[in-house]
């Protein structure tokens, strides 16, 4: 798996025979840019490069992103980005 330059950075998930993630890929700009073995590490790494990079997220799966940074990394995800699932969700968690 590869991206085009200037596109959005990808996290890749290699399986092994059962299903299970054996290792995962940061994948951008063309190239692989780190590797980790698990998938929280992976994401990590993932909500790290587009911070460093000062990118926003992919309109595709921005709401996917932000409703992990919000639970899982207690991070804000800008209200005005928000849409209205992401919004009921929240509330049924009781975030």
């Amino acid at each position: 798996m590869s991206t085009k330059a200037g596109k959005e950075p990808k996290l890749a998930a290699l399986l092994n025979e059962d299903g299970q993630c054996a290792q995962l890929f940061l994948i951008s700009d063309g190239q692989q840019v780190c590797d980790a073995d698990t998938v929280m590490d992976g994401l990590l790494l993932l909500f790290g490069l587009y911070y460093m990079l000062n990118l926003n997220y992919p309109k595709h799966y921005a709401q996917l992103l932000g409703f992990v940074q919000v639970t899982c990394l207690k991070e804000d995800f800008p209200v005005s980005q928000r849409n209205t699932q992401f919004v009921k969700l929240k509330e049924s968690l009781l975030l």
